[in-house]
């Protein structure tokens, strides 16, 4: 699912694609749940996984490889640029 959102997102006519660091890491907590801070307190929510360790993961290179493949196909006059 993961994959085929970003390739969706590659094909955009944005300029500038951005992916979530908790989606590439494959967590299941949702974060930004409506509600007041008493309620939810989203501000103290912690990565559960060591973002430096993201660089090494080979399936996000093959997620970026396929990415940038998208991007570099799609029509320059497609992207945005303001």
């Amino acid at each position: 699912f993961m994959v085929a959102i970003s390739l969706y997102l590659a094909r955009s006519r944005s300029a500038l694609a951005m992916l979530n660091l908790e989606d590439l890491a494959g967590s299941s907590q949702q974060i930004n749940v409506p509600g007041t801070v008493d309620e939810v307190p989203n501000w103290r929510h912690r990565l559960n996984f060591d973002p430096a360790r993201l660089s090494e993961d080979e399936r996000l290179h093959h997620l970026f490889e396929m990415m940038a493949r998208e991007r570099r196909n799609a029509p320059a006059e497609d992207r945005k640029t303001a």
